[in-house]
């Protein structure tokens, strides 16, 4: 029996938020260790791996909704994906502004995390749909 269209949607979404979260979760120590940003409080496990999935599984019902509106999902919603990229790191770019701990470098990772997710995000999603484009 077939697995229905929106619990597979569901199950690559969950894949793609545990892989885009343990990815970006190896990032945290590395910037660590490199000191590229002490004191640097976004770049943690916690808000590292929540907003990751909190994001990736945003993502999965845009995705999902996609699916059912358009005759070719997967080109639709890797545009929209890159759209919704370049929106995303407009905050962190904000934190050189507002934190006094953020640092050029440190502001690079979280952009570096966000891009992580979203290429995993696509290519986990869109993967095997029509209009991949």
């Amino acid at each position: 029996m077939p697995v229905p269209r929106y619990r597979r949607i569901a199950l690559r979404g969950l894949v793609a938020a545990v892989v885009a979260a343990l990815l970006n979760a190896v990032l945290v120590p590395v910037a660590r260790t490199l000191a590229i940003a002490p004191g640097f409080e976004p770049i943690a496990y916690p808000p590292v791996v929540f907003l990751t999935v909190l994001g990736v599984l945003a993502g999965t019902a845009v995705f999902a909704a996609v699916t059912r509106l358009s005759t070719t999902p997967g080109a639709h919603f890797t545009q929209l994906a890159m759209v919704a990229l370049a929106l995303s790191v407009v905050p962190d770019l904000l934190l050189l502004f507002a934190d006094e701990n953020a640092t050029i470098p440190g502001v690079l990772v979280l952009v570096l995390m966000h891009v992580v997710a979203a290429v995993v995000a696509v290519r986990v999603l869109v993967r095997g749909v029509g209009g991949q484009g």
